[in-house]
């Protein structure tokens, strides 16, 4: 299967899963408790759309602990940016009709984790984006520690990697946490 046909596929079948926000709790209850997560002082989150895994309530919980909270801005050549993402920010309905903070670009080294969303995620860490390569244009400019974020119905056994594509070095679903490695 190539990466148009798994893309696809993998919109179909999270599409059909039907108890989205209560996975999505548990997925944001293993987030906060990585190790990564806890030593951070600076997290990229994405601003889920459609059947994605909702990460609002460890957001929440991010800024309530006085972690810095950035979301993505893509912008139409291609880049993408990090902003400062507050919860009575103001944001407005950007690239693809995801949710974007208005502000400042943040310094991409600042980050020290990077919550990735994808279409789907295999245990070596690769990851089916939305064909757009945002994340993996922006990923190297990060010193960041790189999860997937995915329904647990969107591992698959092998997703189809170009030389481009950065691989996770964890993958989170509502099962747990997945070490690309098999680091526990």
């Amino acid at each position: 299967m190539d990466k148009g046909e798994m893309r696809a596929a993998m919109r179909r079948a999270r599409g059909k899963i039907l108890d989205r926000q209560e996975k999505s709790a548990r997925i944001c209850r293993h987030i906060l408790e990585m190790p990564e997560y806890l030593e951070s002082k600076c997290v990229l989150f994405y601003m889920a759309i459609g059947s994605e895994a909702d990460l609002s309530l460890a957001m929440e919980a991010a800024v309530r602990q006085g972690k810095r909270v950035l979301a993505p801005v893509c912008a139409d050549n291609g880049d993408m940016i990090a902003v400062e993402a507050r919860p009575a920010g103001n944001f407005r309905k950007g690239a693809f009709g995801i949710l974007e903070p208005v502000g400042k670009a943040a310094d991409p080294g600042e980050i020290d984790l990077v919550l990735c969303p994808g279409l789907a995620f295999d245990a070596r860490g690769r990851r089916l984006g939305y064909g757009r390569g945002y994340y993996d244009r922006f990923l190297p400019k990060t010193r960041a520690f790189f999860a997937g974020i995915c329904f647990s119905a969107c591992m698959v056994e092998n997703v189809p990697a170009s030389a481009h594509d950065v691989p996770m070095r964890a993958l989170v679903s509502e099962q747990g946490i997945l070490r690309i490695g098999g680091r526990a």
